[in-house]
C-alpha cells in the first residue's frame, strides 16, 4: 500500500538503504527522463514549454508527497530544474518570436497586472513573463534571473530609442515644412517616456517581484536614451523644462490639469529628471522658465511650484535649488 510505504519511510531515522538502493538510481533515471523530454518539449513555443515545466515540478512534488521520503524532494526538484530550466535557459529566454523579448512587446499593450481579472491574467502575456521569472529564480537554476534582466534592459532601451527616433523624424518634417523650424513647444516625447517608465516600473513590481537586478536594468536603459537628444538644436533637457513649464501652467498638451493631475505629472517628470546627465543645465533653464511664469502671472498653483522644488531639493540636495529659491 502506497500510504503504508510513505508512513514507513517517514518513521525511518536511517535512510541509507533507501538512498543507496533506490533514491540515487531514481534521481538519475529522472534526470535522463527530463533531459529527453526537454528536447521534445522545446519544439513548442516558450509559453507552452514553461507551462509544461511548471506542471512537471508540481507533479514531482506531489509524487514525493504521496510515496517517497521527504528527503528526496529537494534532490529530485534540483534535478528537474537543472534539466528543464537551467541547461536550456539562455535559448529559452532569447528565443525569437516567443521568447522574453516577444512577450514583453505584447505585454506592453496589455492592462497592468493589478488591473486584470483572474480570467484575463490566465490568458495574458504577462502571465507567461511572471511564470518565466518564477521558474528561472528557482534553486536549481544556475544563472537565476540574469539572462532575463539582459533582455529586459535591451527591450526598455529599444522602446526608448524608438521614441527618440520618432521625434527626430517629426523634427525633420517640421524643418522641411513651410515654417522651416522646429516646434520647441512639443513635449510628446517626454510624455511618452514617462508612460514607458510607469509601464516598465509596473512590470518590474508586478511580474518580477521588484527584484533589484531588474530595477538596475531599467535604470541603465533609461540613462541611455533619455540623454540621446532628438534634435541638434533643442536638447532633451530643454524639452523636459518645457514640459515642466506646461505642467506648472496647469496643462498637458490641450488637456487642462487639476491639482491631483499636476501632482501626478510632477512625479512623472521627476522620474525622467533622475536620469538626466545634465541636471545643472536643467535647473538653470528651469529658473529662467519659473521667472517667466512669475512675470506673466501664468503660474497655475504656487503650492505645486513649491512641491516640485521640494522634490528637486530632495533629489539633489539644498545647494541645487538655492538659486531658484532665492
Amino acid at each position: 500500500d502506497v500510504k503504508d510505504l510513505k508512513e514507513l519511510l517517514n518513521m525511518q531515522q536511517d535512510l541509507s538503504i533507501y538512498e543507496m538502493n533506490f533514491e540515487i538510481q531514481f534521481i538519475e533515471n529522472s534526470r535522463s527522463y527530463y533531459k529527453a523530454h526537454c528536447a521534445l518539449w522545446r519544439e513548442a513555443s516558450v509559453p507552452e514549454y514553461l507551462l509544461k515545466c511548471e506542471q512537471a515540478i508540481r507533479a514531482e512534488k506531489e509524487r514525493v508527497g504521496h510515496y517517497l521520503s521527504r528527503s528526496t524532494e529537494e534532490k529530485l526538484l534540483l534535478c528537474v530544474e537543472q534539466e528543464l530550466l537551467s541547461n536550456p535557459q539562455i535559448e529559452i529566454v532569447q528565443r525569437t518570436n516567443s521568447g522574453m523579448y516577444a512577450l514583453l512587446v505584447d505585454a506592453k499593450f496589455e492592462k497592468p497586472w493589478s488591473d486584470m481579472t483572474a480570467g484575463e491574467r490566465e490568458h495574458s502575456k504577462s502571465a507567461h513573463l511572471r511564470r518565466m521569472f518564477q521558474l528561472f529564480t528557482r534553486k536549481g537554476v544556475k544563472l537565476k534571473e540574469g539572462p532575463m534582466t539582459e533582455v529586459f534592459e535591451q527591450f526598455v532601451k529599444d522602446s526608448g530609442r524608438k521614441l527618440v527616433a520618432e521625434r527626430k523624424d517629426e523634427v525633420a518634417r517640421e524643418v522641411a515644412s513651410e515654417k522651416k523650424k522646429e516646434d520647441t513647444k512639443k513635449t510628446s516625447m517626454i510624455i511618452c517616456m514617462i508612460d514607458l517608465y510607469l509601464r516598465c516600473e509596473a512590470l518590474v513590481k508586478e511580474l518580477f517581484n521588484n527584484t533589484l537586478s531588474f530595477q538596475k536594468a531599467m535604470k541603465e536603459a533609461f540613462q541611455v536614451f533619455v540623454n540621446e537628444n532628438a534634435s541638434e538644436n533643442y536638447t532633451n533637457v530643454e524639452m523636459l523644462v518645457e514640459y515642466s513649464d506646461m505642467v506648472m501652467k496647469g496643462k498637458e498638451g490641450k488637456e487642462k490639469l487639476h491639482d491631483t493631475a499636476i501632482q501626478q505629472r510632477i512625479e512623472g517628470l521627476m522620474r525622467i529628471f533622475s536620469f538626466l546627465a545634465d541636471k545643472d543645465i536643467f535647473i538653470e533653464c528651469y529658473r529662467a522658465s519659473l521667472s517667466k511664469r512669475l512675470l506673466s502671472s501664468k503660474m497655475s498653483n504656487e503650492d505645486m511650484e513649491k512641491e516640485l522644488l521640494t522634490k528637486l531639493k530632495a533629489e539633489q540636495g539644498p545647494p541645487f535649488t538655492s538659486k531658484v529659491e532665492g
